[in-house]
């Protein structure tokens, strides 16, 4: 984190010698790469530090220049050359430190980079491992959906079934029952008075007799209208149940008592 970077770089600071202007392979220096990175912190404590670095240096050069200045009037003529030779031992010096503070760094960043991606990894296999779970619970939940809504149209398939079955069973009682009325009631001609028979059944709408050429329709419970009234009911008038068809049986038993054919 930007934070770890921070404390080891402040850390590496403390180490004498450390050189922060040093370069990596890529021709970066530290400073350049936490800008780069866009490590705010550590960005304005390495410029914190560089300025210091160079007022150091300007103050060293300063002193050194003036103790230069006293050597030459003070020491014999070999004296400089001892002294530079010191000089160079101590920059040969600085340099092998820098390059060990140098690799330091490269290790802390190599190491923070191999710890980012082990926990990106890890994130993405925790992702993938709950989308796996998220899909397996759905492809359980749909699984279920559909056994209940199987079991729920078979339900239904046979409820309609015994629904037909018992209308059917009804209608033929109905019917059965009518045609027996009606053969009870056929001993004689039917009249031709104005007065209605009671043998002929009326139409519930109009109350009108529903004689022979008359077409007859019948609700699931067995209920009659005439052709006329028909197509203004969408429902049966007595029960509110839907038409099924003509009562063709009633029409028959009909047409044999008015002996019509």
């Amino acid at each position: 984190t930007q934070q770890g970077h921070l404390e080891s770089v402040v850390e590496m600071a403390r180490i004498t010698g450390t050189d922060f202007g040093t370069k990596n392979i890529q021709g970066q220096t530290l400073l350049e790469v936490a800008r780069e990175r866009n490590y705010a912190q550590l960005v304005q404590f390495l410029e914190e530090r560089s300025e210091e670095e160079r007022l150091n240096t300007q103050r060293e050069r300063s002193e050194e220049e003036r103790l230069n200045t006293q050597r030459e009037r003070s020491t014999p003529q070999l004296a400089p050359d001892v002294g530079a030779i010191t000089l160079g031992s101590l920059r040969l010096r600085d340099i092998a430190d820098e390059l060990e503070n140098i690799e330091a760094i490269e290790a802390v960043l190599v190491s923070e980079e191999i710890s980012m991606q082990e926990k990106q990894n890890e994130e993405i296999e925790s992702l993938e491992a709950r989308h796996q779970e998220e899909h397996t619970q759905l492809e359980e939940s749909h699984a279920r959906e559909k056994t209940q809504l199987r079991t729920k149209q078979e339900e239904e398939k046979e409820e309609q079934t015994k629904m037909r079955s018992t209308n059917i069973k009804k209608k033929s009682e109905l019917e059965r029952q009518m045609q027996a009325h009606f053969s009870s009631c056929a001993t004689s001609a039917p009249s031709t008075s104005s007065t209605p028979s009671p043998d002929v059944p009326e139409c519930p709408v109009c109350m009108e007799e529903m004689k022979p050429p008359m077409q007859i329709f019948n609700c699931r419970n067995g209920h009659l209208t005439c052709a006329v009234c028909r197509p203004k009911m969408a429902i049966c008038t007595i029960c509110r149940e839907e038409y099924t068809g003509r009562a063709t049986a009633v029409e028959q038993m009909l047409r044999q008592m008015f002996n019509c054919q």
